[in-house]
């Protein structure tokens, strides 16, 4: 039997809120999971092993519509090389673009809000634009903003679906009770213009 949590409004709900929990329900139809774990436990090449990794989920995953990655803390940091031990918890900027090439029309990747000033924080996310894999994306920000603050950076590929997806995810985060809101990421002048 599940736990239950009593939320605020006095509705009932499952406490196991995991990805895994999410696939097992089949509340997503026509969505591919991978839900092998990284782990460098008992791997001598983590470098191979990551990457190996990697292929296999673009294999399982193959060319979607939208592909969301969730990796633990989010975009990588410098403190933490993909190959350290805690590296598992980190997408690359290398690997984020190898899933964008698969994606129709985006990619969204969770990522945990370190605690740098707001500007240096952005910053990461405008990496995207100086990757030849990323740099013609449209940026969006949902921001979680309740205790531990978190993001889902959302990887446009053309702007045929801006305007839905920002429509979309700002009546995602007026529906919220405050608990989303849409971050600001600046976007290149050229990318203004193909929106007009």
């Amino acid at each position: 039997m599940k736990e239950l949590l009593l939320t605020e409004d006095n509705k009932i709900r499952p406490r196991n809120r995991s990805i895994t929990a999410i696939e097992k329900s089949g509340i997503m139809k026509n969505t591919v999971f991978f839900n092998e774990m990284l782990d460098y436990e008992n791997v001598i090449d983590r470098k191979r092993y990551r990457s190996d990794w990697v292929s296999r989920s673009i294999e399982t995953l193959g060319e979607r519509d939208i592909i969301f990655l969730d990796p633990d803390n989010g975009l990588e940091v410098k403190s933490v090389p993909p190959t350290r031990k805690n590296g598992v918890k980190y997408v690359t900027y290398e690997e984020a673009a190898r899933y964008y090439e698969r994606a129709k029309v985006a990619l969204v990747i969770y990522n945990h809000r370190d605690r740098s000033p707001e500007d240096k924080y952005i910053e990461r996310f405008l990496r995207f634009y100086k990757l030849a894999e990323t740099k013609t994306c449209f940026l969006h920000r949902l921001t979680f903003g309740k205790a531990s603050v978190r993001d889902y950076i959302i990887l446009l590929k053309t702007p045929d679906y801006y305007i839905d997806i920002y429509d979309t995810v700002n009546a995602f985060a007026e529906s919220s009770n405050n608990y989303f809101s849409v971050g600001r990421l600046p976007m290149p002048l050229v990318k203004r213009w193909a929106l007009d």
